[in-house]
C-alpha cells in the first residue's frame, strides 16, 4: 500500500509542477517585462480566467508601460489583470484623479462659498 501512496504522491507532485511550469511559460508568453508588482499575484487564477486569450506580447508591454507611467493609477499589481481582462475593470487601478491636498483645497473653497451665501455646502 505504501509503495501505491508513494506513486500517487510523485504522480501529483508531477503534474503539480507541469502545471506550475505551464502557469509561468504562459506568464512569460504574454508579459515582455518583469515587475515587482508581478510577485504575489493570483496567477493560477488569471491563468484559468485568461489564458484562452490570444495576447499581442508588444501590445501588452506598451499598455504595461503606459499605465506604468500614469501618475492617477495608484495600483500598479492591478495593472496586470486589467490588461487581461481587457482593459474593463478601472477599479482593478485605483485611479485616483484628485489628490488629498487638491480635494481639501476645493471644499475649503466651497465651504466658503456657501457660508457667504448662508447655504450649506453639503447636498443632503
Amino acid at each position: 500500500m505504501q509503495g501505491e501512496s508513494s506513486g500517487q504522491t510523485r504522480l501529483s507532485i508531477a503534474e503539480l509542477k507541469l502545471y506550475f511550469t505551464t502557469v509561468i511559460d504562459w506568464i512569460s508568453s504574454v508579459f515582455e517585462c518583469t515587475e515587482s508588482e508581478m510577485k504575489g499575484l493570483e496567477w493560477g487564477r488569471l491563468y484559468e480566467s485568461y489564458h484562452a486569450t490570444a495576447y499581442n506580447p508588444g501590445k501588452i508591454q506598451k499598455k504595461v508601460l503606459a499605465l506604468y507611467a500614469d501618475p492617477y493609477v495608484k495600483d500598479r499589481k492591478g495593472i496586470f489583470e486589467y490588461i487581461l481582462g481587457g482593459e474593463q475593470d478601472k477599479k482593478l487601478l485605483n485611479i485616483r484623479m484628485f489628490d488629498d491636498a487638491t480635494k481639501k483645497s476645493v471644499y475649503a473653497v466651497q465651504t466658503a462659498k456657501a457660508q457667504a451665501t448662508g447655504r450649506s455646502n453639503c447636498p443632503y
